[in-house]
């Protein structure tokens, strides 16, 4: 197989030189009801491909993925990043185009999706050779194809495995929209057939280009994609007796690798950090109503306020200096010698909020110390949003913790509690912007920019995955220095966890790998791209950036943009971790029907949004049992879904009714171990 591989070295640069729609000498007279794109010369390819681990001119083949790509081009960063992945997206919607509009009820029992045994691509042999199948995915369960804008989609309903082989066959039962079959396009009968592409001299029996030179170049990568399509089409039949002449497309795939860097924060259980606290002598309450919140009613002034840091912190992202002062926008982790855990830019000091019940709560601070709860606000917010919610956890005698998510902290440095230097933001200044923290101005303007305003960097997508798998080393490090905590003694063998928004997103890789008594998810979601595309609030946003780098909504490119954001976020996506971290947790989550952040779904992307994380944790819904009462959970893992109420009616009196029955079910389920929790108020509850 040695010349195959060699003749597939620059098929890549072939095959993705553009984005063109029709196959090579293919007319429609020679397939009426349409046909599949193979386009050799525009770079219309099936897509995800195992032949984009094919080397390039420019790069070998190292065992990641090998998209060519001008270094001066407006999309080089997104390919760059692609290119550092050992494989595709496990969630992303699978396409290949099509020349005709398809009827989408031809699609069922037409495609099949397979996982497979193959080699792994390595320097010596870049392009994965299916050897058998395994399993075959089912259509309605694992995933569904649609048809949309000239493109045929599988959507998976489960992410595919973690570092797994897939083959994708479709056969000559899917139609037009009049009833005519569709065909393969001429280059794919090329391969299909194994037509001879040149004589017993040599010269080419094919012609595919009017330059000679061309021609030969070109029939000698097919050549070698046609031994890829040979030995796949040998499998199809030998395993599931699916004749040649029956197929109209089939190509292989390789998913990335998921949670090895999760694992590797795990297993070096990083336990140097030091946490100190020091008492504000002020109660969440004060801190509130000098802040200007009307909370001199709903408040009793029972939980303290402690601030302090959590310091030798081991930090992998970017950050700034006077050689490299936007470090943070583009630096993402750096890995050595194949080692899965990252290499550290600094060991940094960072701020911590707590709250500890003081004498007015009731609460006795037990031998042991006082029981914990970790508190993770949501994007663009900052570690007071604990204050808010405080007073639920000291009425059950908790004290809490919370840190900033990176590159989140408090931005008025005339607060109380803004720490000088050290918050996470950095202090950066890279933009303009109003009052409400919009951006509206790509130059600095004096001030430092909101909390989180770099976070979602879609210039850097390598650095927005990793601004989350960071949570992952920090959340470590919080819960193995809380036993040892200055200033606060706390349990640290009675830990929780509480998240609001992304700050119930970013915990998923520690949370698979660290046991706790319960956790608390608000408003969460998965499929992140996707989420954040059809995000009320975000989807704008994002429309509009990508707008200014002439990228249009409903583009091809806004889509290939789509797909290529979540491949490159897969590796710190929730939806990968959902169905771990649920065997691994007590959990209660909490939706609001018609969230106007994060989207309870996605019409057009089924992994994506609150109820596709909730189904696959296999989430029990509270309404299942008889409330208003005290409920005795059958499930680890419950959902109470709220009619009324915003996303951020967690921590906010907006409908204040929702606010109270979040916290109070928050409350009792952390009380009660995970064993029980306490309905209120089921008129707000689907």
């Amino acid at each position: 197989m040695k010349t195959w591989h060699i003749l597939l070295s620059s098929v890549t640069a072939m095959l993705l030189s553009g984005c063109g729609g029709t196959s090579d000498n293919f007319t429609s007279s020679q397939a009426v009801g349409g046909y599949i794109i193979l386009d050799t010369k525009g770079g219309n390819i099936p897509y995800p491909n195992d032949i984009l681990f094919a080397p390039t001119e420019t790069e070998p083949a190292d065992g990641t993925v090998n998209i060519p790509f001008d270094p001066d081009s407006s999309d080089a960063g997104v390919k760059s990043a692609l290119n550092t992945l050992d494989g595709f997206s496990t969630t992303a919607p699978i396409t290949v185009s099509v020349s005709s509009d398809i009827n989408s009820s031809t699609l069922p029992g037409n495609i099949h999706l397979y996982k497979v045994a193959a080699t792994d691509s390595n320097a010596t042999s870049p392009i994965p050779m299916v050897e058998t199948i395994t399993s075959e995915l089912q259509f309605g369960q694992d995933y569904v194809a649609t048809y949309s804008n000239g493109k045929i989609a599988i959507l998976p309903l489960k992410p595919l495995e973690s570092h797994s082989h897939y083959m994708v066959v479709m056969t000559n039962g899917i139609k037009n929209n009049v009833g005519e079959s569709i065909a393969p396009d001429y280059t794919t009968t090329l391969l299909i057939n194994n037509t001879h592409l040149f004589d017993n001299e040599g010269n080419p029996a094919i012609i595919l280009d009017s330059d000679p030179e061309t021609n030969i170049a070109t029939l000698k990568i097919l050549a070698g994609l046609q031994q890829l399509t040979q030995q796949m089409l040998a499998v199809a039949n030998k395993d599931e007796g699916i004749s040649a002449s029956d197929i109209i497309s089939i190509w292989s795939f390789t998913t990335q690798t998921i949670g090895d860097v999760a694992q590797a924060f795990a297993d070096q259980n990083y336990s140097q950090a030091v946490l100190g606290l020091q008492d504000t002598n002020l109660t969440s309450k004060d801190i509130l109503m000098a802040a200007g919140y009307d909370v001199n009613e709903s408040m009793a002034g029972i939980a303290k306020v402690y601030a302090g840091t959590l310091s030798n912190l081991p930090y992998y992202l970017g950050i700034p200096t006077e050689t490299d002062p936007t470090a943070p926008l583009h630096k993402s982790f750096e890995f050595e010698n194949g080692n899965n855990l990252p290499k550290v830019e600094a060991n940094v000091t960072i701020p911590v909020l707590a709250t500890v019940p003081n004498s007015a709560s009731g609460c006795t601070k037990p031998d042991n110390g006082w029981p914990v709860v970790i508190f993770q606000h949501g994007i663009t917010q900052n570690r007071t949003n604990l204050l808010p919610i405080s007073e639920s956890f000291a009425k059950i005698c908790y004290a809490a913790v919370a840190i900033d998510l990176p590159l989140h902290g408090i931005d008025d440095n005339t607060s109380k509690l803004y720490m000088s230097n050290i918050e996470r933001t950095f202090d950066v200044d890279y933009v303009t912007q109003d009052s409400e923290c919009n951006t509206i101005a790509a130059q600095p303007d004096g001030k430092p920019d909101c909390s989180g305003t770099h976070y979602i960097n879609l210039k850097s997508l390598l650095t927005a995955r990793d601004n989350m798998r960071q949570s992952t080393s920090d959340f470590i490090a919080l819960k193995n220095a809380l036993g040892t905590a200055i200033g606060v003694k706390f349990d640290a063998s009675q830990v929780s966890f509480v998240g609001h928004s992304l700050g119930a997103m970013a915990p998923f890789g520690f949370l698979t790998h660290r046991k706790l008594d319960t956790v608390v998810l608000a408003n969460p979601g998965g499929g992140i791209a996707e989420l954040l595309n059809n995000s009320p609030r975000f989807g704008p946003v994002i429309e509009a950036g990508l707008a200014a780098e002439g990228i249009t909504k409903g583009s091809p490119e806004y889509d290939s943009f789509m797909l290529a954001t979540q491949t490159i976020i897969d590796d710190a996506d929730p939806i990968n971790y959902a169905e771990m971290t649920a065997a691994n947790q007590k959990m209660l989550s909490f939706e609001v029907i018609n969230d106007q952040v994060i989207p309870n779904s996605v019409e057009t992307a089924p992994l994506s949004g609150t109820e596709p994380l909730l189904g696959l944790m296999e989430a029990k819904n509270i309404s299942d049992y008889a409330i208003p009462a005290l409920v005795t959970l059958e499930t680890n893992n419950t959902a109470t879904r709220f009619t009324d109420g915003t996303h951020s009616s967690f921590l906010t009196p907006d409908v204040p009714s929702v606010m109270t029955e979040m916290q109070s079910e928050m409350a009792t389920f952390i009380l009660y171990k995970g064993e029980k929790v306490n309905i209120s108020d089921d008129s707000i509850i689907k």
